[in-house]
Order: C-alpha cells, then structure tokens, then sequence
C-alpha cells in the first residue's frame, strides 16, 4: 500500500497536488488538491484488466471552474438552492445564482470545488488516504459563518475508498458536501451507463420543476423512477415520464431507506465486465445524475464526452432541504459537529 505526492501542476495559475493512493489489490485512486478531487480511479475487471472506472479530463487544466464538477467536493450546500435564497433565523440570506442567474449550485461560483485545499497523507499497514482541509469565509456566496470542512478519503485493502466530511461553523449556516464523481464501470468508458445496472433502496424520490427544484415527494411504485430491484439504467432513461419531469435523464434526489454505514444504499453493476460498486452512506439521500448534458469535454485518451456516459452517486442531505418542509436542512450550527461518511466497495462478480 502506498499514499505519495505524485507530481504538481497548475490550474488558474495555482499550483496544485496529485496525490496517489494504491492498496494491494490492483485499485488505486488518484486526488487532486483542487477541488480535493477524484481524478482517476483504476481498477481491475474480471480478467485482472485495471482500466479508469470514473470520468476524467485529458487536460488539468479543464477543471478550472468546471461545470460538471467532475470528481469534485461540492459545498457549501450539494445541488440547487431554490431561487438562490433561504430563511434561517428569521433571516433571509440571497445567495449567488450561479446557474441560469435562478439557482445556487453545488455552493455558487466560488464553492468548494473550485479551492485549492491543504491536505496531509496518512499510511499504516491496513489502510492510505488523504486528509484535505479548506475554510469558507463568512458570507461568501451568501453564506453565514465562517465554516471550516475537512473531507478525508481512505482506501483500505477491503477495496473500500471512504469519505469522511466533517465541518464546524462560528454562526448558524447551512453545510451539505458530497462527491461528483461520474461512475462507469465498463473501464476506459467502453460504453455506456445504460448498459449498467442500478439498485436504489429507496421507495421515494424528489418530484422537480422546471427549473430542476424539488417540489414534491412521491412513491417509486410503477414509475421509471423505481430501482428497488436491479435493473438497466437505460430501461427507462428516454421515457416521456422523465422528458415531463424537466430532465433529459436521471437528475434526481432518491430518499434512502436507511441511513446505515453497514448496509448498501446504491448498487451499480456492470454484467459484462464483472465491476460491482457498492455504496454505503449515513447521508439521506443520493441525488443520481446521468451526465445529461455534456459539453463535448475531452476526456482522458482522447474520447469526446457523450450523453448518459457516466452516472454521478451524489449521496448528501436532500437538496433544498431548508426551503421544504419535511427533509433534511442542512443547518449546521455553532458547537455541532458535522460529520457525515460514504464508502465506494469496489467488487469483482
């Protein structure tokens, strides 16, 4: 096992840190300190053939301000603020509409994937990871408090990768971090997502408006939305259920059934190859995104981004919890200790 500084290079001028962490069995990730992303993941298929199972640039450079937030930490809040504006205290904050000047997304313009973090490397004889650190100042994108996060990624030789996120604040805000990476488990993305299989255990999801905002919790029951049992993500992905639902895909938050760090929340399969990742969480949601909207970004190895190439798990509290009552809010306050965890189990069948 091994955790080393790889190289440096540079983005916007910054310099920034790729990190390698590798266990014993073929899986190793690599980590930037911009954005405390997932660059690379490689692991091995059923025939022993390590390839990259997540969505990469082939330029660095690219993450600068990326919209598609490829591998990043997203915060302060995951997803979209309604009308970019809440009430907290009995007071309401506005917050920067960073998308389509209507939304906060993923934390607003300078959020949390677009810092450059500090980090430290950790090793022992049974796991290697990374410990990235950044702070938010107060009112930044709108935001109260002074908010300081930790997320630390450990792999183990379980081929288990875990996310730990931790924050404190100095007056009551709002925090909800998470991970968007975008998953493709056919290795060097061969093909895809719609051919890969997906397990849910939730019986509910976000229903969305038009400008992609929750506006409503329904049952899955007899729905395209209903992953209850495994199945194709392509099964349903271009029914007019979906086109009426305002995505060109999946972009949905799905209410997990349990919140339990021992038992799977999500699944994903590739049949062909024999991947399997398996996602446990003690967030309440996952938000599954099916890379919609592609930009024609160049991918590592020269490959052109296409549609539904990829899935994002983006498990956190529900997105705009705070503006609906009966999810999650998200706020976090002075003395409160944010701590929330998510581990990729990366299998072989």
């Amino acid at each position: 096992m091994k955790a080393l500084i790889e190289k440096t290079s540079s983005i916007n001028a910054q310099e920034v840190s790729i990190i390698l962490l590798e266990n014993n069995n073929n899986i190793s990730v690599r980590l930037m300190s911009y954005g405390a992303a997932i660059l690379e993941l490689l692991m091995p298929d059923r025939d022993g053939k390590v390839e990259n199972i997540v969505l990469t640039y082939e330029n660095i450079e690219e993450y600068n301000k990326c919209s598609t937030y490829f591998g990043m930490i997203c915060g302060r809040t995951s997803g979209r603020i309604g009308h970019g504006q809440f009430v907290l205290d009995g007071r309401n904050y506005a917050l920067n509409k960073n998308e389509k000047g209507i939304t906060n997304l993923h934390g607003g313009v300078e959020g949390f994937s677009f810092k450059n973090w500090g980090f430290e490397t950790f090793q022992n004889d049974n796991e290697v990871g990374v410990c990235f650190s950044t702070t938010s100042p107060d009112m930044e994108e709108g935001y109260p408090g002074k908010v300081q996060v930790e997320v630390t990624y450990t792999l183990n030789n379980k081929n288990e990768l875990k996310l730990e996120y931790k924050g404190e604040t100095d007056k009551a805000t709002l925090l909800n971090m998470t991970n968007h990476s975008y998953f493709n488990l056919s290795g060097n993305y061969k093909k895809p997502i719609t051919e890969e299989e997906l397990f849910i255990d939730g019986d509910r999801f976000i229903e969305l408006d038009e400008d992609m905002i929750g506006v409503d919790v329904k049952g899955v029951k007899e729905t395209p939305m209903d992953f209850t049992k495994p199945k194709l993500i392509g099964q349903d992905i271009n029914s007019s259920y979906l086109k009426n639902h305002s995505a060109n895909g999946y972009d949905h938050p799905w209410i997990l059934n349990n919140r339990d760090i021992n038992k799977p929340g999500i699944i994903l399969s590739d049949k062909n190859c024999g991947r399997v990742l398996k996602v446990y969480t003690t967030y309440p949601s996952v938000v599954v995104y099916t890379y919609n909207y592609p930009k024609n970004e160049l991918l590592k190895g020269g490959v052109i981004g296409d549609m539904h190439y990829a899935i994002c798990l983006e498990t956190q509290y529900e997105p705009n919890g705070i503006n609906y009552p009966g999810l999650n809010d998200g706020i976090l306050k002075p003395g409160e200790k944010y701590n929330e965890k998510t581990i990729f189990k990366f299998c072989i069948e």
